[in-house]
């Protein structure tokens, strides 16, 4: 589960700079840099139960 957490971290990391340096305004940018925080803090806050 580590694994995938992150790998999906490192995927939200790079989408973001991605479309930072992709030059695309502040207004057509933050939709999508506040979907890549959600999705980061999910992964980031997602903890396993022990049984």
């Amino acid at each position: 589960m580590n694994s995938t957490r992150s790998v999906g971290f490192t995927l939200v990391i790079v989408s973001g700079l991605f479309l930072i340096t992709a030059g695309y305004s502040q207004e057509q940018i933050s939709p999508m840099i506040g979907l890549l925080g959600t999705t980061a803090g999910y992964l980031l806050g997602k903890t396993e139960t022990e049984k």
